[in-house]
């Protein structure tokens, strides 16, 4: 490599269904990320299995479910920001754990990707918040989203805050 000259920055694709849909969480967490398409994940479901002592609520994770399916939001990012993520999301302390999986896109064409999902699930659903669940309804607002996804999450009961 000639002097001055650096590595390029990797890139790889990370989905997200839950608070990481909103953009400006996002760009904070990951200046590097950039919005790709709508994508979905087949034989999943959304469920709220993890108690957050920051938000003080309930937050989004992903459940094996053949009959599911999941919406959210396909980024490229940075292999430094998916490290940052990492501690974002709680990978050290075994909050989350990330994984590779496929997406499909609109066209049909199945994209390898990253996600997380958590690492000790509760047995018992626990409640988000309205203003956490408004992260998630907005973003599914503005990325178009299909009607009967957004209404599923505006059907999730919430706690009053």
């Amino acid at each position: 490599m000639a002097p001055g000259t650096t590595l390029s920055t990797f890139f790889m694709y990370y989905f997200a269904y839950g608070s990481n849909m909103d953009d400006r969480q996002m760009k904070t967490r990951c200046p590097s990320a950039r919005f790709l398409t709508v994508a979905r994940l087949p034989g999943y479901r959304l469920a709220f299995t993890i108690f957050s002592s920051k938000r003080n609520c309930g937050c989004a994770d992903i459940v094996a479910d053949p009959s599911g399916t999941v919406f959210g939001i396909l980024y490229e990012i940075s292999q430094e920001d998916i490290a940052r993520l990492d501690v974002f999301e709680g990978v050290p302390g075994g909050h989350y754990r990330r994984i590779t999986l496929n997406v499909i896109l609109d066209d049909g064409r199945r994209i390898s990707t990253e996600a997380y999902v958590v690492a000790r699930k509760s047995k018992t659903p626990i409640p988000p918040s309205k203003q956490y669940m408004g992260l998630l309804i907005s973003a599914a607002v503005k990325r178009s989203f299909p009607k009967q996804y957004r209404i599923f999450l505006e059907s999730i009961e919430t706690t009053g805050h």
